[in-house]
């Protein structure tokens, strides 16, 4: 195998054709020319590559390449690859390849979008990869090696969110190919047919899953209804104080569904501020602006530091956690501060629920719990200190805590609601054996 770093494998080729001799059976029959192809081609396999974070995780695909991602020193970091070319590799696709890299860049740098809506910009961008690796594609195989590798690729661009990409991605793939099973009895498809049929699929897959996000919204507003306080006496309204942070399109969805589902509930929701990013101001507005008129009156929001979060957490009736990722035995990652927001509500008021509001596609199989760490730069914590005299001095003698994410064991959570319904562990236990089936059934083989 001849490993080639990514944006240098055709200068290398080139450089091959023209100092060797290649036999005539298997290659191409006279250096220096491209033009001298007949019956062979010469093909190059870019379905094949796939991410492989250092610190915690390893592709179980032992044939593909892999690619180093460190999110240690940049707020947007970049890809480093290592490219090999297999025994049956396909056509090279200069534009695949750079729509390939751009999208995974892209993926790498978002740090405004969620896990759902990270997961929709990946299955916008295979849309467009599948396209794109019709032109070259010999035939379905070709093509759906292709699409796997792609879907990989995307997979693992952030480690954090990976378990919403991944399950978007092959709950696309299954979908896909089961379409093409049915086309392809009909008559046969060009890899351009088949591009076009996976694009349609993709579209109706994109259109459901906002769909889906309604759903979960009235799953939440049901479980506000069944299980959230009794009235008080003398008075038919439900008072609620929900505490929360990041910035979750899970968790907004959630709060005006039960607002606009559930008339005679009155919602006190406090948000951590979120740091470095402030994520929790962003969501507050982002409520604000979403909520109707008529619900406005039934809303009040304060946002609070993280450091308050014991005393904000002591008359919570409801904690309130988004998800990244969902272990196989119910423990969830999310935005840093999630652990102690769940401990302190715990520990301070014993009837409070914590609750995951989330989409099913975070949960992950089993043996794949734990994400790698991703570490962001110190800039992210150090430009709010801009206005103190020592700031620049700081920075240069101390150590910054760079890791945004932490885990939730299950112990600490009551329930999960998701588009599929209401869950305690045993339910999530369920889902992560399906993705489970599901993963190895895509990923599992070459």
């Amino acid at each position: 195998m001849l490993c080639l770093p990514l944006r240098s494998r055709t200068v290398l080729l080139l450089s091959h054709l023209n100092v060797c001799s290649l036999t005539r059976n298997n290659r191409i029959g006279s250096c220096g020319s491209l033009s001298v192809v007949k019956q062979r081609e010469l093909r190059f396999s870019i379905h094949g590559a796939a991410h492989n974070y250092t610190a915690h995780s390893k592709m179980a695909d032992e044939e593909r390449s892999s690619t180093t991602s460190s999110f240690s020193n940049s707020t947007s970091p970049r890809r480093q690859s290592t490219y090999i070319i297999p025994e049956r590799p396909v056509l090279f696709n200069s534009q695949y390849e750079s729509f390939l890299e751009s999208s995974v860049d892209q993926l790498q740098s978002d740090f405004e979008s969620g896990a759902r809506g990270l997961a929709d910009n990946a299955l916008s961008s295979l849309s467009t990869l599948i396209d794109l690796a019709a032109t070259t594609a010999a035939d379905r195989g070709d093509l759906f090696k292709m699409v796997k590798g792609a879907a990989k690729q995307l997979s693992f661009a952030r480690p954090s969110m990976s378990a919403a990409i991944t399950n978007c991605l092959l709950h696309a793939l299954q979908q896909i190919q089961g379409i093409w099973d049915k086309e392809t009895k009909a008559g046969s498809k060009t890899p351009t047919d088949l591009a076009r049929i996976a694009q349609e699929a993709i579209g109706a897959i994109l259109k459901e899953r906002k769909a889906l996000s309604v759903q979960l919204g009235k799953q939440f507003a049901f479980w506000m209804k069944q299980y959230s306080l009794k009235p008080c006496a003398g008075d038919e309204k439900h008072y609620v104080h929900i505490l929360t942070l990041s910035n979750s399109s899970s968790i907004i969805t959630a709060l005006l569904s039960t607002l606009s589902r559930n008339s005679n509930t009155t919602l006190t929701v406090t948000i951590l501020e979120s740091r470095p990013r402030f994520e929790g101001a962003s969501m507050a507005a982002q409520i604000l602006s979403s909520v109707s008129e008529p619900d406005k009156d039934r809303l009040s929001i304060r946002i609070a530091p993280d450091c308050a979060v014991a005393t904000v957490a002591a008359d919570a009736n409801v904690v309130l956690l988004g998800a990244d990722r969902i272990a196989s035995n119910g423990d969830v990652s999310n935005k840093i501060g999630s652990l102690a927001a769940a401990i302190c509500a715990r520990s301070l008021n014993p009837s409070v629920q914590v609750v995951v509001v989330s989409d099913s596609d975070k949960i992950v199989a089993a043996g794949s719990e734990h994400s790698p760490v991703e570490r962001h730069d110190a800039k992210e914590m150090t430009e709010a200190w801009e206005h103190l005299r020592v700031a620049p001095s700081l920075r240069k003698e101390v150590d910054v805590f760079g890791e945004w994410f932490e885990w939730v064991e299950g112990k600490w959570i009551d329930v999960y609601v998701t588009e599929r319904g209401i869950w305690g562990r045993r339910g999530v236990e369920i889902a992560a054996a399906r993705v489970k089936e599901i993963e190895e059934k895509m990923f599992g083989g070459s």
